[in-house]
């Protein structure tokens, strides 16, 4: 699942574009989050609310593999 191919010759790159954290980081240095499914969407909205946080998060399950 990672080896570019003949029709995604841009498969290896896009999927190594993630980050990893070291301890922390700051909410307020984030823009959105993705997540895989609506269920996700919805416990992570409630654990925002629940915090105060105002932050959107949309489904985008073609990010996932």
């Amino acid at each position: 699942m990672w080896a570019n191919t003949a029709e995604d010759p841009d498969r290896m790159r896009r999927r190594m574009a993630e980050f990893l954290v070291h301890e922390r980081l700051e909410i307020q240095l984030l823009t959105e989050i993705a997540v895989r499914t609506p269920g996700m969407k919805e416990r992570l909205d409630d654990q925002l609310a629940g915090q105060g946080v105002a932050l959107r998060v949309t489904v985008r399950p073609g990010w996932y593999f």
